[in-house]
């Protein structure tokens, strides 16, 4: 009987399917990476923004008096 009928394979082609997958997990930890930077500068925009916001109630609350 031939290898191919129940789905087993040479190990060159083993081998062909681990490196084309070890080639699609890296692509997908370069995009998780970049996501993550971005992620973080995004955070650093809130803190900021927050930040300024506090500042302009306080400035607001000291004009109100």
């Amino acid at each position: 009987m031939a290898r191919g009928q129940y789905g087993l394979e040479t190990h060159a082609d083993l081998e062909a399917a681990c490196g084309d997958l070890s080639a699609r997990l890296r692509a997908k930890l370069q995009l998780w990476r970049r996501f993550e930077r971005q992620l973080e500068l995004v955070q650093g925009a809130v803190r900021e923004a927050d930040y300024m916001v506090e500042l302009l109630t306080v400035q607001g609350q000291r004009f109100a008096v």
